[in-house]
């Protein structure tokens, strides 16, 4: 057996309670926020630049220290879809980041794709694409093939899934998987990660903080795959978890393990304690369901257990529009005559011209853009995901049926009349008024002329609350009901 290098390492950022500035470009009201504003690691999604946005808070990254896997980084090296922790202080609309650390979820060589499902096959580990899921310019998972290397930023759901927020191509050949250890033999030094199976023997570098390797610890793996498909290490590193981090924490992510009697769950790799205290918006704790989308605040226990003060549901995306672009104002936009709001929830990015700080004012009509919607409870639309694209000649509606006109081979979708005669193996009185479907062909200014036509059910049923706007916290602590608190506005 090697004489392994074991390192100790400690949190890197200690977080200032002193820190009260305000995060640059912003408007007064945030600028006067600071003495409200609250150290937090905050573990999310990258939504867009012009600072660092994550889940809509728009932190300052003038003096921020990055670290990409582990190593000392920029900011330049941070994508759209990276999930992300963030180390500083914010008011819940702005902040501060001391730290921003990403680790990629895997990356290697692709072994297999289903496009029909949607989902890719890399070290063992199932890729899951939906409508979230951000691609690197000019790919897609129609572009994509076995043999291709990719890095996959994401977040594993109940099934050990990494539900993609971010696909890049990989010009290296690394290969890396983060995950919780299994099976461990630490007599043959060997372990699986979510079926992956490491050899560890002639690992050179183990940095690790506990006092050895266990089940259920949470690593990073670095090294090549062998002939028989194993990962033979070369590095093992102890991932630095949330709670080890100081002040309040949040975390944004899916349900992966959940148990309503005992009041807990866990979300992005986070152990999550829930009571009679909690607060719930736009949801109630019925709704804790294996792989719902939340967003937790709360503090840790010395045992690492987040007691969540609040439990916020996440908006599912429930359309899909792709198009040109009719009007935009500060805060909306109109594509083929629908209206969507875009706030600073809003995942912005450009894959047309790779401008890295986009955002809505960049956005011209005639622009030809992908949305992903969520339904507001007034039935309005907010934008959930908005991407600037080449126009391909065609244009894209996935969502319910409004109407039905079989006699003239026309149908109705999201106020638009499409012509659906011209589809050829579909036949018109097998769709349903209310059923979602998805509809590609080209536009005029008025209808869509149908080139092809599918049942997508993807988006029905989910969820379907309203996420809120977190600048108008006041973190006020006076409704500790377990019920739903949907009209409670005032809470990050």
């Amino acid at each position: 057996m090697n004489n392994l290098n074991i390192k100790r390492f400690s949190t890197l950022v200690v977080l200032s309670s002193g820190l009260l500035v305000a995060c640059g470009g912003s408007n007064s009201s945030s600028d006067s926020a600071a003495s409200a504003s609250s150290s937090r690691a905050v573990e999310g999604t990258v939504d867009g630049f012009g600072s660092v946005i994550v889940d809509g808070v728009h932190y300052d990254s003038t003096n921020t220290e990055f670290y990409i896997d582990d190593r000392s980084g920029s900011e330049s090296q941070l994508r759209v879809g990276q999930r992300v922790t963030v180390e500083g202080m914010d008011d819940g609309a702005n902040g501060v980041a001391l730290a921003i650390h990403y680790d990629v979820e895997v990356q290697g060589m692709i072994s297999s794709i289903d496009v029909a499902n949607g989902t890719i096959t890399l070290l063992n580990q199932t890729v899951v694409i939906d409508g979230m899921t951000n691609f690197e310019n000019g790919i897609s998972i129609d572009t994509l093939a076995v043999g291709n290397n990719i890095q996959v930023s994401g977040m594993r759901d109940s099934e050990g899934q990494i539900r993609a927020s971010f696909i890049g191509f990989d010009d290296s050949s690394d290969v890396e998987v983060r995950g919780r250890i299994s099976v461990l033999d630490s007599v043959n030094m060997t372990f699986e990660v979510y079926g992956q199976s490491v050899n560890y023997s002639t690992a050179s570098n183990i940095e690790i903080k506990d006092v050895q390797l266990s089940d259920n610890m949470l690593v990073e793996v670095e090294g090549v795959l062998n002939s028989s498909g194993v990962l033979v290490a070369t590095r093992v590193h102890q991932e630095n978890q949330l709670h080890q981090r100081s002040g309040v924490a949040k975390v944004v992510g899916v349900i992966s393990a959940v148990d309503l009697n005992a009041g807990t769950l866990r979300v992005a790799d986070v152990e999550v304690a829930f009571t009679n205290q909690t607060r719930f918006e736009h949801g109630n704790v019925i709704q804790l369901t294996l792989d719902a989308r939340i967003k937790v605040k709360g503090n840790f226990t010395s045992e690492g257990i987040l007691v969540a003060e609040k439990i916020e549901f996440e908006e599912p995306v429930k359309l899909e529009v792709e198009g040109p672009v009719d009007a935009v104002s500060d805060s909306s936009i109109i594509v083929m005559g629908i209206t969507a709001t875009v706030d600073t929830f809003t995942r912005v990015r450009d894959d047309r011209d790779d401008e890295k700080y986009f955002n809505l004012n960049e956005v011209q009509a005639g622009d030809f853009v992908e949305l992903r919607l969520a339904i507001n409870t007034d039935g309005s639309y907010r934008a959930l995901k908005l991407e600037r694209d080449d126009s391909e000649g065609r244009v894209k509606l996935t969502a319910p049926v409004d109407s039905i006109d079989v006699a003239n081979g026309l149908i109705t979708v999201l106020g638009i009349q499409v012509d659906v005669s011209g589809v050829s193996g579909f036949d018109i009185a097998t769709l349903l008024v209310d059923g979602y479907i998805e509809v590609k062909g080209s536009y005029d200014g008025s209808r869509v002329t149908a080139t092809s036509l599918s049942n997508d059910n993807r988006y029905e049923g989910d969820h379907n609350g309203r996420r809120h706007d977190d600048s108008e916290d006041d973190d006020s602590e006076d409704d500790d009901s377990i019920n739903d608190n949907s009209d409670d506005e005032n809470d990050d």
